[in-house]
C-alpha cells in the first residue's frame, strides 16, 4: 500500500480535479466521497471520469507491475500452479491472478485501461481465466456495513480518503474480483482461454466457490451451463461430479440449470 499511499501524496492537485470530475468533491452539505468506498460499491467504470488521473498512473503502474510479477510467482509457488498458467505481461491480467487482490485497485487499473478485461494476452487468456484460477475458495466477503476506526483510518487524524487505501484489508471486498470483472465485462464469460476452456469450465475443474464464482459467470453467459469442455468433453454438471471433492450443491445446482438436460 505504500506505492498507494505515495501516489495520493504526491498527485493531490490531480486527485482534487479527480473528486471534482465525478462531483465527489466535499461542500457543506455533501461530504466528499472515499475512492475505496466508492470503488467497491457496485457503480460501473464507465461511469467514472479518470481523465485527470491517466497521466500520473501511468508513472505508477510500471512499479505496481514489479509487485504484481512477485506476488504472482510467489502464489504460484505456493500452490503448485508452476505448469498450468504462465504470468502474463499485462498489468490487469496479473493482478487478477494475485489471490485476495484488493478489487478496488484492479478498478484503478482498469479505469486506466478500460479495455483490459476483454484483452487476450500472449497466452491467449484474459483477466477473467487468471482471476479463476487464483481464486482460493470464496473469495467474495460479507460487507457488514459498520466501519471500525481501527480498519478505516477514520480516527487516526489522517485524510479518510488517503487513509481507506493505507487500511484496505479483505474485510472490506463485498464482491469477488470475479464478480468486478464480470460486472464490468459481462463478454468475458464467453471467451475461451488458450486451451478453448470457457470461464465455467476453469471454474468448476478448480472448484471455485458457487455463489461468488460459478453463479456470476452463469449469470453474464448462460449458455455455459450446457457449452462442453474440450479437454473433459464433459458438460459443466459432469465435470463437477468427475471433481475428486465435488460438492452436491454444485452438481445438483449445474443439472437443474441446464434446460437440455431437464428437457431430455
Amino acid at each position: 500500500m505504500s506505492i498507494l499511499e505515495s501516489f495520493i501524496e504526491d498527485h493531490d492537485e490531480e486527485f482534487e480535479q479527480f473528486w471534482k470530475d465525478n462531483n465527489w468533491w466535499s461542500s457543506d452539505k455533501v461530504p466528499r466521497v472515499s475512492l475505496r468506498k466508492f470503488l467497491s460499491s457496485n457503480e460501473q467504470m464507465d461511469d467514472i471520469d479518470w481523465s485527470s488521473l491517466r497521466t500520473p498512473f501511468d508513472d505508477l503502474l510500471p512499479k505496481l507491475r514489479v509487485l504484481l510479477e512477485a506476488a504472482a510467482k510467489s502464489n504460484m509457488y505456493h500452490t503448485h500452479q508452476t505448469q498450468e498458467y504462465e504470468i502474463s505481461l499485462e498489468p490487469v491480467h496479473l493482478a487478477a491472478s494475485v489471490p485476495n487482490f484488493p478489487t478496488f485497485i484492479l478498478q484503478m487499473m482498469v479505469l486506466h485501461d478500460q479495455s483490459a478485461l476483454l484483452r487476450t494476452d500472449e497466452h491467449g487468456r484474459i483477466p477473467l481465466h487468471y482471476a479463476i484460477v487464483a481464486t482460493p475458495g470464496d473469495q467474495g466477503q460479507e460487507d457488514s456495513g459498520e466501519d471500525s476506526g481501527e480498519d478505516s483510518g477514520e480516527d487516526s487524524g489522517e485524510d479518510p480518503y488517503e487513509a481507506d487505501l493505507i487500511y484496505w484489508s479483505a474485510n472490506d471486498e463485498s464482491r469477488s474480483l470475479v464478480q468486478i470483472i464480470l460486472d464490468n465485462a459481462p463478454g468475458s464469460a464467453d471467451i475461451h482461454d488458450g486451451d478453448g476452456r470457457l470461464p465455467i469450465h476453469l471454474a468448476i475443474a478448480n472448484n471455485r466457490d458457487l455463489s461468488s464464482v460459478v453463479l456470476p459467470i452463469i449469470a453474464a453467459y448462460p449458455g455455459s451451463i450446457s457449452a462442453i469442455d474440450p479437454c473433459t468433453n464433459l458438460k459443466p454438471f459432469l465435470l463437477a461430479a468427475s471433481h475428486d471433492n465435488a460438492s452436491l450443491d454444485l452438481i445438483f445446482r449445474l443439472a437443474a440449470l441446464d434446460p437440455n438436460l431437464i428437457n431430455a
